[in-house]
C-alpha cells in the first residue's frame, strides 16, 4: 500500500472517522494511562482480546481455528492454567478494550495525509503526567514498535499454525483478498 492511499476507517457507529477523531481516541487512551494502574490497562487489553476471540470465533475461519485448538493440548493446558490460577475471574472483571478498532484507528493515523495539521492543535502530554519512568529510558521510535508488532504477530501465527497442524481440522487460511470475512474481521 502506498503512502498516498486514501483509507476510510469505520468506527463502531459505522460513520467515517476523520484524523481529528482518530487522534482524540489515541490521546484519550494515552491520558488514561496516568490515572489507571498497569494491571487495569493490561486487564482491559486481555479482556478486549478475549472478546475479539469470541467474536472472531463466529466467523468460518475463527470457528475452524477454535475447533482445531480445542483438539490439542492447548485447550486442556489452557483451561488448567486458567481455572487453577483464577484467570477466568481475574480477566473477566476488567472492561474489554476495543483492541481491533484501536489498532485500526492507530494504523489509520500512521497512514493519514493530514496528521501533521491535526497534531498542530494538540495539547501535548508531558512525560511528568502520571507516575513517571520506572527506569532510565532507552530509545524507542514508532518504527521500532511497528516492526516489533510484526515480529510478535509472526511468532503468534507460527505457533498457532504449528499447534493446529497437529489437529485433525483443516488449516485456517486468510481470504485471498486480504480482508477477513465477518463482522469483526472485515
Amino acid at each position: 500500500m502506498s503512502g498516498d492511499a486514501d483509507l476510510e476507517l469505520v468506527g463502531s457507529s459505522a460513520d467515517a472517522r476523520d484524523v481529528d477523531a482518530l487522534l482524540a481516541s489515541l490521546l484519550a487512551r494515552l491520558r488514561t494511562l496516568s490515572v489507571i494502574s498497569g494491571s487495569q490497562a493490561l486487564g482491559s487489553i486481555v479482556a478486549g482480546l478475549g472478546r475479539l476471540g469470541r467474536e472472531a470465533s463466529r466467523t468460518a475461519d475463527g470457528s475452524r481455528l477454535r475447533e482445531a485448538l480445542r483438539s490439542t493440548r492447548v485447550a486442556s493446558n489452557g483451561e488448567a492454567l486458567w481455572s487453577r490460577l483464577g484467570m477466568d475471574a481475574a480477566w473477566s472483571a476488567f472492561p474489554p478494550s476495543p483492541v481491533l478498532e484501536e489498532l485500526r484507528n492507530d494504523l489509520g493515523l500512521l497512514l493519514a495525509n493530514d496528521l501533521e495539521a491535526a497534531l498542530a492543535d494538540v495539547d501535548l502530554i508531558e512525560p511528568s503526567d502520571g507516575l513517571g519512568p520506572l527506569r532510565e529510558p532507552e530509545p524507542l521510535e514508532c518504527i521500532d514498535l511497528v516492526v516489533g508488532m510484526w515480529a510478535y504477530s509472526k511468532e503468534i501465527v507460527a505457533a498457532i499454525d504449528t499447534i493446529t497442524a497437529q489437529a485433525s481440522v483443516p488449516e485456517v487460511t486468510p481470504p485471498s483478498n486480504g480482508d477477513p470475512a465477518g463482522p469483526v474481521l472485515r
